[in-house]
């Protein structure tokens, strides 16, 4: 991958380097992305945590018999499979 800076990023990218860092253009190159995908992820993470806020799926969140609805759903689902005689799959 080749990539190109505008002037004042690449002075920057070698202050980085040059005042020990970072051992190379890479690496500062790699920290600065790596910053982004923390970014966009925490920017998902509140996303989500708006969501919840939602009345509607806010609701269930304090439920102290449905700490992990993942696994919630999951037993239900074995439940039916067993009273209708089948087998889960998984």
């Amino acid at each position: 991958m080749e990539i190109s800076l505008p002037p004042k990023l690449v002075e920057f990218v070698d202050q980085q380097v040059n005042s020990g860092k970072y051992d190379s253009v890479d690496a500062v190159i790699l920290a600065g992305v790596e910053l982004l995908a923390q970014r966009e992820t925490a920017a998902s993470g509140a996303k989500f945590a708006d969501l919840l806020e939602d009345p509607v799926v806010g609701m269930w969140q304090d439920r102290e018999d449905m700490p992990d609805s993942t696994a919630w759903v999951r037993q239900v689902r074995q439940q039916e499979w067993e009273r209708v005689g089948g087998t889960d799959a998984g």
